[in-house]
């Protein structure tokens, strides 16, 4: 079975798939078949009341396994709805997982995200690095918008990369990639982890922003991410004070490592603990379920049905050299 963590937002969301990713049972499709430097692409179609808008998170269904990073764009569109012109973008590290949609939000890439006042708008993510998966989900009940659903690569094998209907290549449905803007429960924790440092209860220079996937099941342990900033070579993560297995200081703001099995069910707090001996800590940020792990792993999921949890934010700032 497969648990969709969604987001709780009262913004605006633009959308070309059909999933409900509500706990409801539909099947989904992770898509086979890209290499390194290769593209997929959302095109979206705003309404005329959404005018003016300015983009703030990406939420898009990636998995259903692995870990890499994409490089993320924000472009205008051409006269045949595909990308044309980049306006911004930058690369995110994210943890693929059939258990939950991710989000990256603009703003953590430090880029100045323009105003759109007008026509459509597209969102393009490309394999940075590595190939297969993680990969981007599609619903899997026909391509409803075969002009809003991109690939970009060889499609005729001349070495000629240009961008393509999806269609082309044999996908069953749209992207299940959403681009939006407004007020969610995020801000929430954003005003609350100022709250904390104003109040003393982290150092000021390291923080942890969020931890993907935020959940498991009792005995069953999960490969997960945690961003912040100001990491250590050497950090020391931990989930309800019991160590990570295997962590690894990816870079400042990201940590891997895998979750111990002997946590009991129950909200756990993660924190990090720097060699110098700086830390910070993020209350609740791990739930651990009783029971068995019940997921099933493949390119295929079965079903996208479980509990509308919550939303794991996966987005680390990559170092460029």
């Amino acid at each position: 079975m497969l648990l969709a963590l969604v987001l709780s937002a009262s913004g605006t969301e633009l959308k070309n798939d059909s999933c409900r990713c509500d706990g409801t049972e539909e099947t989904v499709t992770f898509q086979t078949g890209f290499v390194d430097g290769e593209c997929w692409a959302s095109t979206y179609v705003p309404t005329a009341s959404d005018y003016p808008f300015t983009p703030e998170w990406l939420t898009f269904f990636v998995g259903p396994s692995g870990e890499g990073y994409f490089d993320l764009f924000l472009y205008t569109i051409d006269g045949d709805n595909a990308p044309d012109t980049l306006l911004v973008g930058d690369a995110a590290y994210v943890q693929g997982t059939e258990e939950n949609l991710n989000q990256v939000f603009w703003a953590d890439f430090k880029v100045d995200v323009p105003e759109i006042t007008e026509g459509n708008i597209a969102v393009v993510a490309c394999f940075d690095g590595h190939s297969s998966t993680p990969t981007i989900a599609n619903d899997d009940d026909g391509l409803d918008h075969p002009d809003r659903n991109w690939i970009f690569a060889d499609l005729n094998g001349d070495g000629n990369m240009e961008w393509e209907s999806s269609r082309d290549f044999g996908v069953r449905g749209d992207w299940i990639m959403r681009l939006g803007w407004g007020e969610t429960d995020a801000d929430a924790d954003a005003d609350a982890d100022a709250d904390a440092d104003a109040d003393g209860d982290t150092d000021a220079d390291v923080a942890i922003y969020s931890v993907a996937p935020n959940a498991t099941k009792q005995g069953a342990a999960v490969d997960l991410t945690i961003f912040g900033q100001g990491f250590q070579v050497g950090a020391q993560p931990h989930i309800g004070g019991l160590a990570l297995t295997g962590p690894q200081v990816r870079d400042d703001g990201t940590i891997t490592g895998r979750s111990p099995t002997s946590l009991p069910p129950g909200t756990h707090d993660v924190d990090v603990v720097n060699p110098d001996g700086s830390s910070a800590y993020l209350a609740g940020a791990f739930t651990v379920d009783g029971g068995g792990c019940g997921c099933g792993l493949g390119g295929r999921s079965g079903g996208l049905a479980g509990a509308l949890v919550g939303l794991g934010v996966v987005l680390a700032r990559r170092r460029r050299s």
